[in-house]
């Protein structure tokens, strides 16, 4: 299968991360029609630093919200998915983790269920996750190995 970037609809969660503004600004860059979901304008990120948000289509919503997703999904005809929205601070996954629970696993399901319902303009899904996911190993022990199995030892 032959594919370009160029015209591709791609959409992006967490969009206002660092790895989402590089992401975005890299397709950009090669031709791509970038569409991004942000909960919280941070408008110290790397995306409006870079002034990334003029080149792309940002949408206020949630993670959750099932009919919002489709929505895009299906009236963009979106190609490509990235997700990479999370809760990542341990310290506030470990105060509250009903709400990481709600943006990191609901979230996910949530696209997963949209992308699932249009096969036809939808070509491919990359979920990115966090070193988060291994927990803590000792110094001596990184980088992270893909093999070492995830663990819920944080320290705070």
């Amino acid at each position: 299968m032959n594919f370009t970037w160029r015209g591709a609809k791609v959409f992006i969660t967490g969009i206002n991360g660092f790895v989402g503004g590089n992401v975005a600004k890299k397709l950009v860059e090669l031709g791509a029609d970038v569409y991004g979901l942000i909960r919280t304008n941070k408008y110290n990120s790397y995306l409006y630093y870079e002034k990334i948000d003029k080149k792309v289509s940002l949408i206020d919503g949630e993670l959750n919200d099932l009919n919002l997703l489709n929505q895009i999904i299906s009236e963009e005809q979106i190609n490509v998915i990235f997700h990479m929205a999370a809760q990542v601070e341990v310290g506030i996954g470990l105060k509250n983790p009903f709400l990481t629970f709600e943006t990191n696993v609901r979230g996910t399901y949530t696209i997963m269920e949209s992308a699932r319902l249009y096969p036809d303009s939808l070509k491919a899904i990359v979920v990115a996750s966090s070193d988060k996911s291994y927990g803590e190993y000792p110094q001596d022990e990184m980088p992270y190995k893909e093999d070492y199995p995830l663990t819920t030892e944080v320290t705070i």
